[in-house]
């Protein structure tokens, strides 16, 4: 016991001096120079390349889906912020595409029956002994569902970034890359706006990595996505592995470096109605915005 508190002492004491330090994920290039208008101009038309190589077409068709999936968390810093749910749990999500308007359903373990969701940036909870909605601000069900769903549509909505440019050519794992640089509101960083770093794989101009920074939770904190084993799904170009690494660096994900890995097991569109999503109809419709 003495040694686990002294262990969450010394994690509380490394939060509190990071947490005056912004993490910064541009390029020495933008940081330099700026975001110059060819670079910008570049820099959208590889996010355009990217979106239609991941199906853009086929996605347009669609109004909502589905996302059944296994997510395993792992690491002392996952278990001292608190994970959303059981590493073993089988989840299903369903989203109102271009949205955040989305809902989970816990469908084994411990938490079986249980419901989260989120309807223009509110939330609500269902227990498996509940017969109604309970609506209630929960920073975690708005964080994560919004995360999640924003993540898995990736392709399709960073081109909606304000500010886009062109980063450079990279290499990593031996992979040649394109890297687009995207955030709102200014380039520096800032404490509403996250940051991104895009890896376009020059050979198949599909998304398979991406480098972000973490404002809602820790304004230092950066972390890593690995989109793998991506498929084709109904002409959607879509992973079936999504790995999450706490490292700045772009290594391949392995059991040492990873926070947490989704799994998933199947993806549907159009399975359902976007009213079973809209609960509230007096709510103004928020489609892929954040709320003041």
């Amino acid at each position: 016991m003495r040694n686990k508190l002294l262990k969450m002492g010394v994690f509380a004491m490394l939060i509190f001096l990071l947490s005056s330090c912004a993490a910064d994920i541009r390029t020495d290039f933008i940081k330099k120079n700026g975001i110059e208008e060819a670079q910008a101009i570049k820099g959208k038309v590889l996010l355009e390349q990217a979106a239609q190589a991941h199906g853009a077409d086929a996605w347009a068709k669609y109004d909502t889906w589905q996302v059944t999936m296994r997510d395993e968390w792992r690491g002392l810093p996952t278990k001292l912020l608190g994970r959303p749910w059981n590493k073993d749990d089988l989840l299903e999500f369903r989203f109102i595409i271009d949205s955040f308007n989305a809902r989970v359903d816990f469908i084994d373990g411990d938490r079986k029956g249980e419901v989260w969701g989120i309807q223009a940036w509110e939330t609500y909870k269902k227990k498996p002994d509940e017969s109604e909605l309970k609506w209630k601000d929960d920073g975690d069900v708005r964080f994560f569902l919004a995360a999640f769903q924003y993540f898995l549509e990736f392709p399709f909505r960073i081109g909606n970034a304000e500010i886009i440019s062109y980063a450079g050519e990279e290499i990593v794992d031996g992979q040649l890359y394109d890297a687009v640089f995207a955030t709102w509101n200014k380039s520096e960083p800032h404490k509403e706006n996250d940051q991104y770093l895009v890896f376009i794989n020059k050979s198949t101009r599909l998304i398979d990595r991406i480098q972000f920074t973490v404002r809602d939770q820790f304004k230092f904190a950066t972390s890593a996505i690995h989109f793998q084993n991506i498929r084709d799904v109904e002409g959607v170009k879509l992973p079936y592995t999504v790995t999450i690494t706490g490292k700045n660096t772009m290594p391949e994900p392995s059991k040492k470096n990873y926070y947490h890995e989704m799994r998933i097991e199947d993806y549907a569109f159009d399975t359902f109605e976007r009213a079973e999503l809209l609960l509230k109809p007096e709510l103004q419709y928020i489609g892929d915005a954040k709320v003041d």
